[in-house]
C-alpha cells in the first residue's frame, strides 16, 4: 500500500469525523447516524481570542475573566477550554467560581509546556499535574498541550525529541 495514499486517506477520514462531530453536536444525536454508537461530542469555546483582546486592551486575565465567561454563557456555550493562566494559584478560585456562576463546564484546559529540555520538562510536568489535580473536582477530564518549539525556529535534536516523547508519556 502506498504510505502517502494511506496518510491522505487517514487525514480525509479524520476531517470527516471532525466535521461530523461539529454537525452532530449542532444537529442533535441522530445526525450522521452516530446515535447508535452513543456518540456524544463535547464542544468547547476557546479562550485564546479573548486573551489577545485583553492584551490589546492592556487588561489582565483577572480583570477580564468575568466579562469573558459571561459573554460565553450569553452566547449559549456550555463548555470552555481555558488556558493555564486562568488557573494560576492567584486566579484559580475566582475562575472556578465564575464557571459555576455562569454554569459553564471545563472538560479540558490548555497548559503550556516545554518538554524537550530536561529541567523545563520536569517543571512543566509538575505544574500540569498540579493543575490537573486542582481542577479535577471541577469536572476537568483532559489536558491539551502543545510542546513549545525551540527559539528562533531551531530544530530539535533526536535526543530532545526522545525526551519530549517520554515527557508526554509521563503526563
Amino acid at each position: 500500500m502506498n504510505t502517502n495514499c494511506s496518510r491522505r486517506e487517514a487525514l480525509t477520514k479524520m476531517a470527516g469525523w471532525a466535521a461530523g462531530g461539529i454537525a452532530s453536536s449542532m444537529a442533535g444525536p441522530l445526525a450522521l447516524g452516530h446515535a447508535a454508537a452513543g456518540y456524544a461530542p463535547v464542544l468547547s469555546v476557546q479562550a485564546y481570542i479573548w486573551i489577545q483582546r485583553f492584551e490589546t486592551q492592556k487588561k489582565s486575565l483577572a480583570d477580564g475573566v468575568d466579562e469573558m465567561l459571561s459573554t460565553f454563557q450569553r452566547a449559549g456555550y456550555r463548555n470552555v477550554d481555558l488556558t493555564d493562566g486562568f488557573l494560576a494559584p492567584t486566579l484559580r478560585d475566582r475562575t472556578l467560581g465564575l464557571l459555576k456562576k455562569y454554569r459553564l463546564g471545563m472538560p479540558t484546559f490548555y497548559a503550556s509546556s516545554t518538554l524537550h529540555d530536561a529541567r523545563m520538562a520536569e517543571h512543566s510536568i509538575k505544574t500540569i499535574v498540579e493543575l490537573a489535580q486542582a481542577t479535577k473536582p471541577s469536572g476537568v477530564r483532559g489536558i491539551v498541550t502543545n510542546p513549545s518549539p525551540k527559539p528562533h525556529q531551531a530544530r530539535k535534536t533526536d535526543e530532545e525529541l526522545a525526551l519530549q516523547a517520554r515527557s508526554l508519556n509521563t503526563l
